[in-house]
C-alpha cells in the first residue's frame, strides 16, 4: 500500500576503441607536431580524456606499415 522510488545511478560501460594511424604518410609533409601524426595524436588524446571523464575503459591500438614505417 506503499509508493516507492528506486534511484539508480546505471551506467552501461561503453568501451572505447581509438585507433592511430602511424603508417609513413602520417609524416607528410613533416612529422612536427603540427603535422598529421601530432594532430592525430592530440585528436586521440583529447577524445580518450572524454570518455574516460564518463568512465569509459579507454583502449589504443596504433597501426603502422608492414614495411616497418
Amino acid at each position: 500500500d506503499r509508493a516507492y522510488v528506486r534511484l539508480a545511478d546505471d551506467h552501461a560501460l561503453r568501451p572505447t576503441w581509438l585507433v592511430v594511424d602511424a603508417s609513413a604518410s602520417m609524416a607528410f609533409p613533416d612529422a612536427g607536431a603540427r603535422g598529421k601524426w601530432g594532430t592525430a595524436c592530440a585528436v586521440a588524446i583529447g577524445l580518450a580524456a572524454v570518455a574516460h571523464a564518463a568512465g569509459d575503459p579507454v583502449g589504443l591500438a596504433i597501426v603502422g606499415d608492414a614495411a616497418g614505417g
